[in-house]
């Protein structure tokens, strides 16, 4: 899109560079330049508007316990009263970071299309690289470095039989994921 030439902040005030982008983007002159005047309005007009809500909320924050918030605090309040005890009791169950570290690279395995699909086919059948590559239409290696992924996040484990390695799923919550994930997406 034309606007994006102009995200660079340097650029945006060199005419030669507009008609420079002009001619490498085959592109009218005035076509840029018109662009260019609505992306400084889009810029302005949302610095103003940021500034306007800062201003409001620097203006309807209250003080918490009696003392008086500082400024960063200040642009941060939206709200006129804080559940000190909802707070604590969501805090006092809260998992530890590195719980959320980990359920955040689950969720990362399950983000990629060809993953999910091993993932779903394994659900089904014990299988191996060779039955998942003919299945997905995908090469032995494509498939052998997913499943390297999937491995080292525990969700497949795989058993030899002489030469061949089949892969299935490392336990039934796997699977249960699978089964709600659908159920929502169906809801």
């Amino acid at each position: 899109m034309i606007i994006d030439i102009f995200k660079d902040e340097q650029r945006i005030n060199d005419e030669a560079v507009v008609r420079a982008e002009a001619v490498r983007n085959r592109a009218s002159f005035d076509t840029l330049r018109i662009s260019y005047k609505n992306y400084c309005k889009k810029l302005l007009t949302n610095e103003l508007k940021c500034r306007i809500i800062q201003n409001e909320q620097l203006n309807d924050c209250s003080t918490i316990g009696g003392d008086e918030m500082n400024k960063k605090d200040r642009l941060l309040c939206d709200c006129e009263v804080i559940h000190e005890d909802v707070v604590e009791r969501v805090r006092s169950v809260m998992p530890e970071s590195g719980d959320f570290h980990d359920l955040a690279n689950l969720y990362k395995m399950y983000a990629d299309f060809t993953r999910i699909r091993i993932l779903w086919a394994l659900s089904c059948e014990e299988m191996c690289v060779c039955d998942l590559a003919v299945l997905m239409g995908m090469t032995k290696s494509a498939i052998s470095h997913q499943l390297k992924s999937l491995r080292l996040s525990s969700l497949v484990k795989y058993v030899k039989q002489g030469k061949v390695v089949y892969y299935t799923l490392a336990d039934d919550h796997i699977k249960d994921i699978f089964t709600k994930g659908f159920e929502h997406i169906r809801e």
